[in-house]
């Protein structure tokens, strides 16, 4: 049985087209141990855009193989946020810190490469 897998991107089309030039910039966030798929849900439900890469992993669980899916950066996500949007960030209470990101093309390239 496969599991579904959860939303890793909000908005759905954050890397369709060019980057949106909205004030607004990537951070590193660096989570608190085992956070980071609740901080995806607490950032989609509070309309703040996040990246958080999944991979899928097989694993056997009582003689039956199933696949989830983990952080291909454990501990980390990605996270584009504005001023108000990063106190938002800090409200969920499962970020330990957000690091800035100094080459925001260089950022978004990368992560566009790595979705597809």
């Amino acid at each position: 049985m496969i599991l579904a897998a959860e939303r890793d991107t909000y908005p759905d089309g954050l890397f369709a087209g060019d980057p949106p030039a909205d004030g607004r910039d990537w951070w590193l966030a660096h989570t608190k141990p085992r956070q980071e798929k609740a901080l995806a849900r607490d950032l989609s439900a509070a309309g703040v855009s996040f990246y958080l890469p999944c991979v899928p992993a097989r694993v056997r669980v009582r003689g039956r193989v199933r696949t989830s899916y983990h952080p291909l950066f454990p501990g980390y996500a990605f996270v584009r946020a504005g001023g108000d949007d990063r106190a938002t960030v800090f409200a969920t209470r499962r970020v330990a810190k957000l690091v800035p990101v100094a080459d925001q093309g260089r950022l978004w390239a990368d992560l566009r490469a790595v979705r597809r």
